[in-house]
């Protein structure tokens, strides 16, 4: 696990690790996700405000 914690409003996390990444993001509707330097669309993954995706 690389992260685990509430962030705050405004603060960005650079994770770096091994390939595949799976992600599960709380409060996902005002969360903005990048990977290699593009936005990901994580509004198909969610469900519940919550979105569970697998970065590769």
């Amino acid at each position: 696990m690389l992260l685990s914690r509430s962030l705050q409003p405004g603060e960005t996390v650079t994770l770096d690790g091994a390939l595949p990444m799976r992600v599960k993001i709380g409060n996902a509707a005002v969360t903005e996700v990048r990977f290699r330097g593009a936005v990901v669309d994580i509004a198909p993954m969610t469900a519940e405000n919550i979105a569970r995706l697998v970065l590769k």
